[in-house]
């Protein structure tokens, strides 16, 4: 290889040029060094590629150099692109046979500089931690470290500005408190640590935030372009200083370039904030301490002065030898021993404790152990024994291993808890064997005590069971709530009283009657509660049985008419108020008293069990069905309804009642009706008795048309029902003055046109209204109950006419009219016409008993057998009007007839109407 090949691939860059500065040759490394090609760098000169080259100067030193010598300078080359970098050249003259030559070799020292720079940088970075560990060390407080970290980095490291911020008192705002450098370019705005404002998202806030060092290599480049304090900064570095693992302060470092802190400088920073935090600790650390020996030195004073002025008695004895060292006055007056004994007697522990069972609680193993409220016994000068409730502790005193006694005598307390165990003993046997069930009971309500009858009625075991099952556990829902105001209004000091209903363990259910009373301290304060309770099931159910004889139906169980009208005030109470409507159903079943008397009272009270079933079964549960009074019955329908919906309840409630009824005990089946009236509230009565009333007599309005149906209740009832209440008070005054009177119709025999018969007529003799005929008061009687009484008088009386007419005429006869009320009713009213009958001494031949044709129709055997014993006694039965009714003529085969009546309809211009005619020959046939 030829020199010119070793210099045209030589690393370094060469070339010549003449003393003019014209290239004249260059190698390869010139060209890659400044971007030029070979023949490009052969039209330049040095000024174009030299920056701030001085050719003049250069001129004198190329002339005053001679051969072999060297001239070594640093300049700046410029590219080809117009970039510049930093080259280290050698300068030698050499010449040639026409002229001199400058040779230059070239190296790029850019790399080297930066090197160099950055070594600097850490140099001073260093110092400037030093200087500042240095500060550290000797630092009064944080304002000033603050002040010194920043001071440093700006003046050591390099930083353009350096600042560091505290947060308010609210931590809500960062305060730049301490800045140094070139605060000119600084352009401060409010940090906020809040999310309420924009500034809360700067770096700055992050870091105090998340306590994390946040690096910004360029911040034109970066989101928080914004919050750059100048626009001519463009690195920054921000570290959180924290004390006690919290953020005291963020310091922030800016540098003039991008990525102008190195991984060294950063770190050094790091270390640094990482100083000023450990000093930060240390400050409060030494306050701490200061603080704390300032507490300890008062606590020393104030137990001294304790230790003196205690009114229990204290000592301090030697840890090794037992020596008492000092005592207090409380002592002295307790031992009876002085300071003069203290110092003279040398007293010792063996002085005052002789007794082996309190040197068995103070030593362990021969070593005296603390210990604290345990009772020992202390002997005093004089001799005396006391019982002491002591605590000792080891501590120093006067640079020596001491023990510090505290005793309290306890002597006189300990013979009290004697008396007092004693007491409670006698109370504790009196709570458990009392009878009653006695509970104890927190402020808070907790259960604390409960004796062995309490345990028997819940039929738990124990205590402790009760409370972890709870004693709401026992109680019945429907009182927990009263139970639990019952305890709070014990604790505000009332007593209280309350019943409530129990469940036992074994479901078994138990009324209790308890009595609750504050137990108070000595405050006056309500400590506790004590229940005293019993079971009162029993009681409680001879007051239900007794309540419900009083105001339900015993036959039916329905509400009874007591009852019923306690009901039926409240619930007009409760719609008035409401402005609600209400109506009353008032029943009575149809002939009751005929079934009692026929059947008996058991199938009486049969039907009227099926009847108040029916009823019930009916209408809804929010209605009330009551049994009023013998066979009326009564129910309130509640909640408005059209007339539409009870016209249809009331035929609903007539369908059910005609239902058949079995009759086991008489193998039969019986068939009834019932007439309804209904009232409305407050449409017809606005009072309870009124109310009532206008239903009753709706319901006798129903029995006057026809039975079997219902009426409303409209005005002019009331009216109709005066004049009949007032018609059956004149029927029965007539009955007590004699007002009623019998007549009789002839009965001609046509063979022998002799009158040998009569018919037994009843008149009315009103005083006012002169003679009644029998249709406007007989019907009348019959409802309300008069024609047994009215049809006995009419039997007796129309004997004595026939005894009468007998004595001029002794075959002479009498047709005697006999309600079905009197062949249906009672035994006695029935035996009544047997016995008038008997006393007469007319024989019955004489005698023709006229009934009507509807007793036929009675499905008893009852009637049968009444008229078969009178037809045994020799009277003749009669059918009155017959064929206006529905029986049929092969009734007459089933019951001793003896005459038929023919109604006056078949009769009445029989031999114009032929079926007429017809219809009565087969009759007589």
């Amino acid at each position: 290889m030829d020199y010119r090949e070793f210099i045209n691939f030589a690393p370094c860059a060469f070339y010549i040029h003449d003393l003019q500065g014209r290239i004249l040759d260059i190698n390869q490394k010139s060209c890659q060094y400044l971007g030029y090609t070979h023949q490009e760098l052969l039209q330049l000169t040095l000024p174009d590629i030299v920056v701030n080259i001085d050719m003049d100067a250069l001129k004198t030193i190329w002339r005053q150099l001679k051969p072999g010598e060297i001239f070594n300078k640093q300049s700046k080359h410029r590219r080809k692109d117009g970039t510049t970098f930093p080259v280290e050249i050698s300068l030698s003259i050499h010449e040639t046979k026409h002229e001199k030559v400058i040779l230059a070799i070239a190296f790029d020292i850019t790399q080297r500089l930066l090197s160099e720079e950055a070594q600097l940088r850490i140099t001073r970075l260093y110092y400037a931690y030093s200087n500042l560990n240095h500060f550290l060390m000797r630092a009064e407080n944080e304002q000033k470290i603050f002040e010194k970290l920043c001071d440093i980095v700006v003046q050591c490291a390099g930083v353009k500005i350096a600042w560091v911020a505290v947060p308010d008192e609210n931590r809500t705002e960062l305060l730049p408190q301490f800045i140094a450098g070139d605060t000119e370019l600084l352009r401060w705005q409010k940090i906020s640590l809040t999310d309420d404002h924009q500034s809360s998202h700067c770096p700055a806030a992050i870091a105090f935030r998340e306590s994390r060092i946040i690096i910004i290599s360029d911040l034109h480049q970066s989101p928080w372009q914004q919050n750059v304090p100048s626009n001519s900064l463009r690195t920054c570095a921000l570290f959180p200083i924290n004390r006690n693992n919290k953020v005291q302060a963020i310091f922030a470092a800016y540098h003039e370039k991008p990525h102008g802190f190195c991984a060294m400088s950063l770190r050094l920073f790091e270390d640094m904030v990482h100083d000023v935090s450990y000093s930060l600790e240390y400050f409060e650390q030494k306050k701490e301490q200061e603080s704390l020996n300032n507490d300890l030195r008062q606590s020393e004073a104030k137990f001294l002065s304790l230790f003196k002025n205690s009114p229990i008695p204290h000592w301090v004895s030697l840890d090794n030898t037992q020596e008492i060292l000092t005592i207090n006055e409380a002592w002295i007056h307790f031992t009876g021993y002085t300071y003069n004994d203290l110092q003279q007697k040398k007293l010792t522990l063996l002085d005052l404790i002789d007794d082996p069972n309190s040197w068995a609680l103070l030593k362990t193993e021969g070593q005296i152990k603390p210990i604290h409220n345990q009772e020992i016994v202390l002997r005093k000068k004089n001799g005396d024994v006391a019982i002491c409730l002591a605590s000792l502790y080891q501590t120093q005193f006067d640079q020596k291993q001491c023990w510090v006694w505290m005793a309290q005598d306890i002597t006189q307390l300990r013979q009290t808890l004697i008396k007092v165990e004693e007491n409670n003993n006698f109370l504790k046997a009196i709570f458990d064997h009392e009878p009653h069930c006695i509970k104890i009971f927190s402020n808070t309500g907790e259960l604390l005590q409960i004796n062995q009858a309490g345990l028997n009625i819940v039929e738990v075991d124990s205590l402790a069971t009760l409370q972890q099952r709870g004693l709401a556990h026992f109680i019945d829902p429907f009182y927990h709530q009263e139970f639990v105001r019952c305890l709070e209004q014990c604790t505000q000091g009332n007593s209280v009283q309350l019943t409530f209903l129990l469940h036992t363990e074994t479901g078994i259910e138990r009324w209790i009657e308890a009595r609750a009373t504050p137990l108070k301290d000595v405050q006056n304060q309500v400590s506790s509660i004590i229940m005293v309770s019993q079971d009162i099931s029993e009681k409680k159910l001879s007051q239900e049985t007794i309540w419900r004889q009083a105001n339900f139906d015993q036959l039916t169980q329905l509400p009874n008419r007591h009852y019923f009208n306690k009901l039926l005030v409240q619930q007009m109470t409760v719609a008035a108020r409401g402005n609600l409507a209400l109506s009353l159903f008032f029943l009575d079943i149809d002939h009751f008293k005929e079934i009692n008397d026929t059947l008996g009272h058991p199938a009486g009270d049969h039907v009227l069990r099926i009847v108040a079933e029916r009823l019930q079964n009916t209408v809804r549960e929010s209605d009330i069905v009551a049994r009023f009074a013998g066979d009326e019955f009564v129910i309130l329908l509640r909640h408005n309804r059209s007339a539409e919906a009870l016209s249809k309840t009331a035929n609903h409630i007539l369908e059910q009642i005609a239902l058949p009824i079995e009759l086991p005990q008489l193998s039969t089946r019986l068939q009834i009706s019932a007439s309804i009236g209904i009232s409305h509230f407050p449409k017809d009565a606005a009072t309870s008795e009124r109310l009532i009333q206008f239903a009753d007599q709706a319901m006798y309005e129903a029995k006057t048309h026809g039975r079997k149906t219902f009426r409303y209740y409209q005005p002019e009832m009331t009216h109709h029902n005066k004049v009949r209440q007032q018609r059956i008070h004149e029927l029965t005054e007539g009955l007590q003055h004699h007002e009623f009177e019998l007549y009789l119709q002839p009965i001609l025999e046509c063979k022998s046109h002799r009158y040998l018969k009569a018919e037994v007529l009843i008149r009315w003799n009103h005083p006012k209204e002169g003679l009644v005929l029998p249709t406007h008061f007989i019907p009348l009687a019959e409802e309300c109950g008069l024609i047994l009484e009215l049809g006995l008088w009419v039997f007796q009386e129309s004997l004595r006419l026939l005894q009468f007419f007998q004595k001029t005429q002794p075959e002479f006869s009498l047709a005697i009219n006999v309600s079905p009320k009197q062949l249906l009713g009672p035994e006695e009213q029935f035996q009544s016409l047997i016995d008038a009958y008997q006393n007469s001494g007319i024989s019955g031949q004489f005698i023709i008993l006229e009934i009507t044709e509807s007793i036929l129709l009675e499905p008893n055997s009852q009637v049968l057998n009444r008229l078969n014993k009178l037809h045994d006694l020799g009277m003749s039965i009669a059918i009155d009007d017959f064929g206006t009714g529905f029986s049929a003529l092969s009734y007459l085969h089933k019951f001793p007839i003896d005459i038929i009546k023919i109604d006056r309809c078949f009769i009445t211009q029989i031999q114009q109407n032929p079926n007429n005619q017809k219809l009565t020959e087969a009759m007589i046939n």
